[in-house]
This record gives C-alpha cells, sequence and structure tokens, in this order.
C-alpha cells in the first residue's frame, strides 16, 4: 500500500501537489523529463521510490506528471482524469504508464522498471538474494513506511513512545543486515529504494523535530548507509530539498 495520503491530510495551510510518474519511451526508455515547479519539493515517499527506481535505470529518459490535488478547504483530493483513467486502483500514486503497460503500487513499480529497462539491477540475482530483498523491501515498508505515520498521526505520548520503538528495533535489525556502504554491497537496490524517503532527508528530520525520534549514534553502518545514500546520485536527483515545506505537510 502507498502511505502518503495520511501524511498529507495533515495539512492544513497550503495545498500539496502528488505526483504520479509517467513513462512515455519504447521498450529501451526512450523519453523526456518534465519536472515539477516545485523541483521535488514535499514529494510523496510512494514517489519517490518509483521516481529513484527511474534515475537508476533510464538516466533522466523519462517525464513527472501532476496527477493529483488537495482541497485543503474541503478536504478532498483532486484527481486529474487522466490518472482515473490510468489507475483504476482507487487513483493511487504513482503510477508507471511504458506504453500500453498501467502499473501501480510503488514496490511493484520499482520491480517492474528494474525489469522493463535493461538488466536487472535493483532485484538481486540469485533466488535467495531476491527473496531476502523483497521480505526485507515488504518488512520495511510495513513496520517502518507505515509506522511513520501513525507517529506523526497519534497525539498520545504512550502510544508515540511504543511506536517510536518498535521502528527502532526495526531500523536495528536493518543496520545489522547491511552488507556496506547499502544493504547488498556496493550497488543500491530495492531495499534501500523502500526505505529511504523515510529514513534519509527531511521526513526523518520531520520525525526527530515533531517526535524526538533519533537513530543512535552507534547504529554506525545505519548512519554509513544514511550518507552512502543522501550522496547517490538517484538520490540527489529526486529528494525533497525544502524543510520548511515539508514540514508544513506533517505539522498537526
Amino acid at each position: 500500500m502507498d502511505h502518503d495520503a495520511a501524511g498529507i491530510q495533515l495539512r492544513e495551510k497550503k495545498k500539496k501537489q502528488v505526483q504520479y510518474i509517467q513513462d512515455n519511451g519504447s521498450q529501451k526508455g526512450k523519453a523526456s523529463l518534465q519536472r515539477s515547479s516545485k523541483d521535488g519539493r514535499g514529494e510523496a515517499g510512494a514517489l519517490i521510490r518509483a521516481w529513484m527506481s527511474l534515475e537508476e535505470k533510464c538516466q533522466g529518459k523519462y517525464k513527472v506528471t501532476e496527477a493529483m490535488d488537495l482541497d485543503i478547504k474541503n478536504g478532498k483530493f483532486i484527481k486529474s482524469e487522466q490518472l482515473r483513467e490510468k489507475s483504476p486502483n482507487k487513483a493511487q500514486v504513482p503510477v508507471v504508464i511504458h506504453g500500453d503497460n498501467v502499473v501501480h503500487e510503488s514496490l511493484v513499480c520499482v520491480e517492474y522498471i528494474d525489469e522493463a529497462f535493461g538488466n536487472s539491477t535493483l532485484v538481486p540475482g540469485s533466488p535467495s538474494q531476491r527473496a531476502m530483498a523483497r521480505m526485507w523491501a515488504k518488512r520495511l515498508d510495513n513496520e517502518i513506511a507505515t509506522n511513520f505515520y501513525r507517529l506523526l498521526m497519534s497525539q498520545d505520548k504512550e502510544d508515540q513512545k511504543k511506536i517510536a520503538q518498535s521502528m527502532l528495533e526495526v531500523i536495528r535489525d536493518f543496520s545489522e543486515n547491511i552488507q556496506g556502504p547499502f544493504f547488498f554491497g556496493e550497488m543500491i537496490s530495492i531495499v534501500d529504494i523502500c526505505i529511504a524517503p523515510w529514513l534519509v532527508g527531511y521526513r526523518y528530520d520531520v520525525m526527530k523535530s515533531l517526535r524526538q525520534f533519533v537513530v543512535p549514534e552507534g547504529e554506525e553502518k545505519f548512519w554509513i548507509w544514511s550518507l552512502a545514500m543522501s550522496k547517490h546520485p538517484s538520490w540527489v536527483a529526486t529528494i525533497s530539498r525544502d524543510l520548511a515545506a515539508m514540514m508544513e505537510v506533517y505539522q498537526p
């Protein structure tokens, strides 16, 4: 499930735009990149997963299209006709359109992009590694990405502590299994892409500021991973660059 609608509903002051990804290229991925005027600020975490994958596999030969706005006054999402037409799954984002193929659910988008454009590099080669990658991606999606929103939406201090502790336990386990600098070694994978939008950059800063959530400095492998991710070209090309805008999205 893609989660950012929950986070967006916390926003009270300004309109938040969500995006979906459309690749109009051939099977070789030849398309153009059209960024929004916001230049990547405050984008949905699920979108970043698909966007990073396109950066990895298509090197800018794709375009990003606005597909949904939030009407703050009425508390409703305004979805484009194209999104309604192309995403039968309740018009969720992100959506990848590649020729006649329409793919949604962000982790499915990552795997599709990986397989559709050249040799698979984001999901490891051996059956055991592929299984491990999918299990970790699913776990991190369920126990970190989902709990990010639970942590921010909860107004109960004890509940916040329980959620934060649960997240830290998963992060410690994740850290212990990092081969370095990325989860499977020198190349980023679906596991790194799955969780980076919530543990690297401004979403981590949001948790730190609003809920005093901090990963201990002793988790050295995690912090080496975080630094490596923050410098990776596909992350740099797609990250949110405006902390104030991000804080405004999630400020209760």
